[in-house]
């Protein structure tokens, strides 16, 4: 019974990604799609990815597609903390869906699910990262930044009260269960 009351929930939530318009985003001033386009016109370029199609998954990785081709230019702005950085050479989060690293990886999935929630809330880029780096950076399965990390911390649109920009959060790969939950963490282990 749980199996299908979890598929219930995730069929229900990829329809609302995909059927759910979001007009209002057009007439809010400061949201995440307009910092980053008014980023993108000063440095007069941007060229992503295209994301996969979420039509070839099922379940929680085709709302992972989904929800990243809803907002790959604020994925692209956000890290991922399941240390594909390091495993897959990744450097944002919009990475894990331009190729099949996304599939099998809920921390990927459940960043690009926030974010696209936030996005279609009108949440500035800024409150985005925030509140992904808060949620997941305690997830990462390493304990240091790595040089993907420092750069995505040195350029991120926020920074906690009283700490330089490019300062690694405190709860960095805290996580008690060390690669608990990680789908790159065990990959990491396996090259050495």
């Amino acid at each position: 019974m749980g199996n299908i009351k979890k598929f219930s929930l995730a069929l229900g939530a990829l329809l609302l990604i995909q059927l759910v318009p979001t007009p209002q985003l057009a007439l809010m001033p400061a949201t995440a799609a307009e910092s980053v386009k008014s980023k993108v016109a000063a440095s007069g370029k941007e060229e992503l990815a295209p994301v996969l199609d979420p039509s070839s998954f099922v379940g929680l990785a085709q709302m992972g597609y989904a929800a990243a081709k809803g907002c790959p230019q604020i994925i692209a702005h956000i890290f991922c903390y399941c240390g594909c950085d390091i495993t897959d050479n990744h450097s944002s989060l919009l990475d894990c869906f331009t190729g099949m690293h996304g599939v099998d990886c809920h921390i990927c999935q459940e960043e690009a699910l926030q974010a696209l929630r936030q996005y279609r809330s009108g949440d500035s880029l800024a409150v985005i990262q925030q509140s992904i780096d808060e949620g997941y950076s305690s997830k990462y399965p390493f304990k240091d930044p790595t040089p993907a990390l420092k750069k995505y911390l040195a350029t991120r649109l926020w920074h906690p009260q009283g700490q330089a920009a490019s300062k690694a959060p405190a709860n960095l790969g805290s996580n008690p269960e060390p690669n608990h939950g990680s789908c790159c963490g065990e990959k990491d282990k396996e090259k050495k």
